[in-house]
Protein backbone atom coordinates (compact mmCIF):
# COMPACT_ATOMS: atom_id res chain seq x y z
CA UNK A 1 0.00 0.00 0.00
CA UNK A 2 1.33 3.52 -1.16
CA UNK A 3 0.59 6.73 1.03
CA UNK A 4 -2.63 7.41 -1.72
CA UNK A 5 -4.01 3.90 0.04
CA UNK A 6 -4.15 5.47 3.25
CA UNK A 7 -6.35 7.90 2.29
CA UNK A 8 -9.71 6.73 2.74
CA UNK A 9 -12.53 5.36 -0.39
CA UNK A 10 -14.15 8.28 -1.43
CA UNK A 11 -11.96 11.10 -0.55
CA UNK A 12 -11.64 13.39 -3.45
CA UNK A 13 -10.13 16.99 -3.89
CA UNK A 14 -13.12 18.47 -2.23
CA UNK A 15 -13.05 15.95 1.20
CA UNK A 16 -9.21 17.14 1.60
CA UNK A 17 -9.94 20.66 1.51
CA UNK A 18 -12.25 20.65 3.73
CA UNK A 19 -10.28 18.06 6.11
CA UNK A 20 -7.45 20.86 5.72
CA UNK A 21 -9.60 23.41 6.90
CA UNK A 22 -10.84 21.71 9.80
CA UNK A 23 -7.27 20.83 11.07
CA UNK A 24 -6.64 24.59 10.71
CA UNK A 25 -9.91 25.60 12.60
CA UNK A 26 -8.39 23.02 15.19
CA UNK A 27 -5.04 24.25 15.82
CA UNK A 28 -6.18 28.11 15.98
CA UNK A 29 -8.39 27.07 18.31
CA UNK A 30 -5.86 24.92 20.00
CA UNK A 31 -3.89 28.02 20.38
CA UNK A 32 -6.19 30.00 21.55
CA UNK A 33 -7.06 27.73 24.31
CA UNK A 34 -2.93 27.74 25.56
CA UNK A 35 -2.23 31.73 25.03
CA UNK A 36 -5.42 31.93 27.22
CA UNK A 37 -4.20 29.48 29.68
CA UNK A 38 -0.44 31.13 30.07
CA UNK A 39 -1.92 34.17 30.14
CA UNK A 40 -4.52 33.73 32.80
CA UNK A 41 -3.50 35.05 36.19
CA UNK A 42 -2.83 32.75 38.56
CA UNK A 43 -5.69 31.54 41.12
CA UNK A 44 -4.28 32.09 44.61
CA UNK A 45 -3.88 29.66 47.22
CA UNK A 46 -6.73 29.71 48.97
CA UNK A 47 -6.28 31.30 52.64
CA UNK A 48 -5.45 29.24 55.16
CA UNK A 49 -8.28 27.64 57.06
CA UNK A 50 -9.02 29.33 60.50
CA UNK A 51 -10.54 27.67 63.91
CA UNK A 52 -12.22 28.50 67.08
CA UNK A 53 -9.44 29.72 69.98
CA UNK A 54 -9.04 31.34 73.21
CA UNK A 55 -6.87 33.02 75.43
CA UNK A 56 -5.51 31.09 78.22
CA UNK A 57 -3.51 33.01 81.28
CA UNK A 58 -0.36 31.07 81.95
CA UNK A 59 2.06 32.03 85.00
CA UNK A 60 5.75 32.45 84.92
CA UNK A 61 7.92 31.05 87.34
CA UNK A 62 11.26 29.30 86.52
CA UNK A 63 14.60 29.87 87.65
CA UNK A 64 18.07 30.19 84.75
CA UNK A 65 21.34 29.10 86.20
CA UNK A 66 23.65 28.80 82.98
CA UNK A 67 27.27 28.29 82.62
CA UNK A 68 27.74 30.21 79.38
CA UNK A 69 25.45 32.74 79.79
CA UNK A 70 24.96 35.77 82.05
CA UNK A 71 22.02 37.97 81.59
CA UNK A 72 21.38 41.18 82.84
CA UNK A 73 17.34 41.14 84.60
CA UNK A 74 16.23 43.48 81.26
CA UNK A 75 18.41 41.13 79.41
CA UNK A 76 16.77 38.22 80.13
CA UNK A 77 13.25 39.62 80.73
CA UNK A 78 12.99 40.83 77.17
CA UNK A 79 14.57 37.20 75.63
CA UNK A 80 11.69 35.43 77.40
CA UNK A 81 9.29 37.80 76.17
CA UNK A 82 10.74 37.82 72.59
CA UNK A 83 10.39 33.48 73.28
CA UNK A 84 6.88 33.61 74.30
CA UNK A 85 6.14 35.97 71.10
CA UNK A 86 7.55 34.14 68.19
CA UNK A 87 5.69 31.12 69.60
CA UNK A 88 1.99 32.70 69.83
CA UNK A 89 1.88 34.38 72.90
CA UNK A 90 -0.12 37.59 72.85
CA UNK A 91 1.78 40.81 73.08
CA UNK A 92 1.06 41.76 76.71
CA UNK A 93 3.35 39.31 78.44
CA UNK A 94 4.66 40.37 81.61
CA UNK A 95 8.02 39.11 82.99
CA UNK A 96 10.06 40.23 85.73
CA UNK A 97 13.48 38.93 87.04
CA UNK A 98 14.90 38.80 90.16
CA UNK A 99 18.63 38.16 91.11
CA UNK A 100 20.26 39.64 88.52
CA UNK A 101 19.48 43.36 89.12
CA UNK A 102 20.77 45.90 87.17
CA UNK A 103 23.36 48.11 88.46
CA UNK A 104 25.53 51.54 87.69
CA UNK A 105 27.52 49.24 85.09
CA UNK A 106 24.52 46.72 83.78
CA UNK A 107 25.37 44.43 86.38
CA UNK A 108 24.81 40.74 84.52
CA UNK A 109 24.39 37.35 86.09
CA UNK A 110 24.18 33.65 85.54
CA UNK A 111 21.28 33.17 88.00
CA UNK A 112 17.99 34.73 88.06
CA UNK A 113 14.38 34.44 89.16
CA UNK A 114 11.88 34.68 86.67
CA UNK A 115 8.02 35.61 87.65
CA UNK A 116 4.81 37.22 85.73
CA UNK A 117 2.41 35.54 83.25
CA UNK A 118 1.07 35.78 79.87
CA UNK A 119 -1.60 34.49 77.35
CA UNK A 120 -1.56 31.99 75.17
CA UNK A 121 -3.63 30.40 72.73
CA UNK A 122 -5.82 26.94 73.14
CA UNK A 123 -8.20 25.49 70.78
CA UNK A 124 -11.85 25.79 71.01
CA UNK A 125 -14.35 28.37 71.74
CA UNK A 126 -13.89 30.79 75.17
CA UNK A 127 -16.30 30.95 77.61
CA UNK A 128 -18.17 33.77 75.61
CA UNK A 129 -18.04 35.26 72.44
CA UNK A 130 -15.88 37.74 73.21
CA UNK A 131 -13.44 35.58 74.51
CA UNK A 132 -12.92 33.49 71.22
CA UNK A 133 -10.82 34.58 68.46
CA UNK A 134 -9.97 32.72 64.76
CA UNK A 135 -6.41 31.23 64.80
CA UNK A 136 -3.92 29.40 62.73
CA UNK A 137 -2.18 26.81 62.57
CA UNK A 138 1.16 28.23 61.46
CA UNK A 139 5.27 27.05 61.32
CA UNK A 140 7.46 28.52 64.06
CA UNK A 141 11.19 27.96 64.86
CA UNK A 142 13.50 29.43 67.10
CA UNK A 143 17.04 28.95 66.17
CA UNK A 144 20.01 30.73 66.34
CA UNK A 145 19.07 34.48 64.74
CA UNK A 146 15.45 33.16 64.64
CA UNK A 147 13.92 35.50 65.63
CA UNK A 148 17.25 37.69 65.21
CA UNK A 149 17.65 38.61 68.56
CA UNK A 150 18.08 35.18 69.61
CA UNK A 151 21.56 34.00 69.69
CA UNK A 152 24.02 31.15 69.76
CA UNK A 153 24.49 31.49 73.51
CA UNK A 154 20.80 31.14 74.23
CA UNK A 155 20.88 27.66 74.04
CA UNK A 156 20.44 26.80 78.42
CA UNK A 157 18.09 29.51 78.30
CA UNK A 158 15.64 28.04 75.79
CA UNK A 159 16.60 24.00 77.55
CA UNK A 160 15.78 25.75 81.00
CA UNK A 161 12.38 27.22 79.13
CA UNK A 162 10.70 23.60 77.85
CA UNK A 163 8.72 23.18 80.89
CA UNK A 164 7.18 26.59 80.45
CA UNK A 165 6.84 25.96 76.32
CA UNK A 166 5.65 22.42 76.61
CA UNK A 167 2.70 23.19 78.86
CA UNK A 168 1.73 26.33 78.22
CA UNK A 169 1.38 26.28 74.13
CA UNK A 170 -0.97 24.07 71.68
CA UNK A 171 1.95 22.87 69.62
CA UNK A 172 1.88 19.94 66.70
CA UNK A 173 4.77 18.23 65.33
CA UNK A 174 6.90 19.78 67.99
CA UNK A 175 10.57 19.03 67.59
CA UNK A 176 12.45 20.34 70.76
CA UNK A 177 16.49 20.27 70.52
CA UNK A 178 18.82 21.37 72.44
CA UNK A 179 22.85 20.44 72.74
CA UNK A 180 24.03 22.96 75.07
CA UNK A 181 28.04 22.60 76.29
CA UNK A 182 28.72 24.00 79.14
CA UNK A 183 30.89 27.52 78.19
CA UNK A 184 31.06 27.32 74.72
CA UNK A 185 28.34 28.59 71.98
CA UNK A 186 27.70 27.37 68.76
CA UNK A 187 24.64 27.96 66.10
CA UNK A 188 23.42 24.34 66.21
CA UNK A 189 23.13 24.07 69.83
CA UNK A 190 19.57 24.32 69.67
CA UNK A 191 16.60 24.05 67.73
CA UNK A 192 12.68 24.78 68.17
CA UNK A 193 10.57 23.71 65.42
CA UNK A 194 6.78 23.28 65.74
CA UNK A 195 3.40 24.16 64.29
CA UNK A 196 1.71 26.65 66.53
CA UNK A 197 -1.82 27.92 66.92
CA UNK A 198 -1.64 32.30 66.37
CA UNK A 199 -3.86 34.89 65.24
CA UNK A 200 -3.41 35.75 61.47
CA UNK A 201 -1.48 39.32 60.99
CA UNK A 202 -3.53 42.31 60.33
CA UNK A 203 -6.37 40.20 63.07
Amino acid sequence: MNMLDATPKGTGKAGLATAALAAALAAVLFGAQSAAAVDAPATPGAAAATEAAHWQKVPIDFSYSGFTTMYSCYGIEDKVKTLLKALGARGDARVTASGCEDGPHMHVSKFAFLRGEFYALVPGAGAGSDDTVQAQWQPVEISANRPFTVGEGDCELIEQMKPVIEKAFALRDANYVTRCVPNSVSPYSFSVKAQALKVPKGK
